[in-house]
């Protein structure tokens, strides 16, 4: 009688676990009695949120599985390396160098920066020239010369002796302007030999008063006071000369000098063209 009694309470113990069990359990959801031995781990894989992430201080089993992306089968695995752009791609921009600009021609330069240590005489006449002024440089010593100097102050229309004489006077005193700033920067230099250094003072003396005698006989035109016009020319010529006599051996002036010089020749010869007539 005891052991039935002490049964009864096994039995509604069992019946209760089973009616617990079958109420706990979720739907769909097949229940596997666990073994002796893996309770423990069954236990704490269901207390895990997700096999993604597993709880703290819990190693599981196997090493979560990465996803890899899904790639076509055809296409090539990335390389590390770049790549070089493809000959499709649009190409870059053109870029425009400016081209240097053109040396300045002769015509174009300014009197200053014309070499003053080159200044040879005209080896040939103009190609065009007018037969007029032609006739005249032709009565010249130097025809050349007087064709080369007389081009660039040519005025259309103005072909007479007293023009051509008043134009050869003008091609002069430039040429006379531009022996002086010769001198000039020739006697700025440091450390000139005394000799030389004398002779290029005498010669910026001789350039000046050059100029003054060209100016004089371009004033003496107008009254046709052509006895000083010569007087004046003959002076110029004189000048030129002078100066070549204050060096020993070559005169750093000697182009200038002797242009100078033939220059003042062919206005002298122009003018002896008018003096008979006047």
């Amino acid at each position: 009688m005891k052991s039935k009694n002490s049964l009864i309470p096994l039995i509604f113990s069992l019946i209760f676990f089973h009616s617990a069990e079958a109420i706990c359990k979720p739907r769909g959801f097949d229940y596997i009695q666990p073994s002796s031995n893996a309770s423990t781990s069954t236990s704490q894989q269901q207390q895990s949120p997700s096999p993604s992430a597993p709880a703290p201080n819990q190693v599981p089993s196997s090493p979560p599985s990465t996803s890899t992306p899904i790639s076509n089968a055809n296409s090539n695995p990335p390389s590390s390396e770049p790549q070089p752009p493809s000959s499709s791609s649009s190409s870059p921009a053109k870029t425009f160098t400016p081209s240097p600009a053109p040396p300045p021609t002769s015509s174009s330069r300014p009197l200053a920066g014309i070499n003053l240590f080159n200044q040879p005489t005209p080896k040939t006449e103009p190609t065009t020239v007018d037969p007029a002024v032609k006739k005249i440089c032709d009565s010249t010593d130097y025809p050349t010369l007087c064709l080369a100097s007389l081009t660039p102050f040519l005025i259309v229309g103005k072909t007479d002796p007293v023009s051509i004489l008043e134009l050869a006077i003008k091609a002069s005193t430039q040429q006379a302007k531009l022996a002086l700033e010769a001198a000039t920067k020739l006697a700025s230099a440091p450390n000139l030999p005394p000799r030389k250094a004398s002779g290029l003072s005498d010669c910026q003396y001789m350039f000046n008063d050059a100029l003054d005698n060209l100016e004089s006989a371009m004033d003496a035109i107008p009254s046709k006071d052509y006895g000083t016009v010569n007087s004046m020319l003959s002076a110029v010529i004189t000048d030129s000369e002078t100066c070549e006599d204050g060096f020993t051996g070559q005169s750093p002036l000697a182009e200038f000098d002797d242009k100078l010089r033939m220059m003042g020749s062919n206005c002298l010869a122009i003018s002896s063209l008018i003096s008979p007539i006047i």
